[in-house]
């Protein structure tokens, strides 16, 4: 992920292209570069629980923590997953 920002900043004009970019609003840069920030904090937040998951087998937060990770996870890969079938279907 790291690697595609700076890849994003040097071709700015393919980038530009190929995600249909507006570069004449405010803040466009973030309509590509948020997506990658975000599953960076949720890849490291699900990392961190699954190591203090192995490193604490039986405590009982940490697996509560995992099994809220778990659902809020898939519950957005769901939901987003959803909403990409629907603008297919309705496009």
């Amino acid at each position: 992920m790291p690697i595609d920002i700076l890849d994003f900043y040097a071709n700015i004009d393919t980038y530009i292209k190929v995600h249909n970019l507006n570069p004449k609003e405010e803040n466009w840069e973030w309509e590509y570069l948020g997506k990658n920030v975000y599953s960076i904090i949720i890849s490291l937040i699900g990392l961190t629980i699954i190591t203090l998951r192995f490193i604490k087998k039986n405590n009982q937060i940490i697996q509560k923590l995992n099994w809220i990770f778990l659902f809020m996870f898939y519950g957005i890969f769901l939901i987003r997953g959803i909403n990409l079938l629907i603008i297919t279907i309705f496009k």
